[in-house]
């Protein structure tokens, strides 16, 4: 938006930009987006997929490993945060990219991808 601004010398043209934007898009395409937006699975809770505080989950290098500390926190190395913000520590190579840290994290030899997906699964 700001390389926009200045390219119509400073004047605010977001509302114009966006309205014309919605002009272009397909009615169709509008309202199917604004569905599965809706059908978008929740966040993530190991307490609901089955697994308890205290349980331990690995990463992917088969060496890292983390605590379940409550329904969408875990605890790694005494410090209790998010999964995805751990995920980032051990690859930063993917900053800035959307990380489903539930596909390198599992328990018991199984994903925690996995371990959603059979929860959520059978949802629309």
């Amino acid at each position: 938006m700001a390389i926009l601004e200045l390219l119509h010398q400073g004047k605010v043209v977001t509302a114009q930009v966006e309205a014309q934007a919605e002009a272009k898009t397909d009615p169709e395409a509008l309202e199917s987006a604004v569905k599965d937006k809706r059908k978008m699975r929740p966040k993530i809770d190991y307490l609901e997929i089955g697994l308890k505080v205290g349980d331990v989950i690995t990463f992917k290098d088969g060496v890292s490993k983390a605590t379940i500390a409550g329904p969408h926190t875990v605890s790694y190395q005494g410090e209790e945060s998010s999964l995805q913000r751990v995920s980032l520590k051990l690859m930063p190579e993917i900053v800035g990219r959307g990380v489903a840290s539930k596909l390198y994290w599992s328990f018991n030899g199984q994903s925690l991808a996995d371990l959603y997906e059979e929860f959520h699964g059978d949802e629309e």
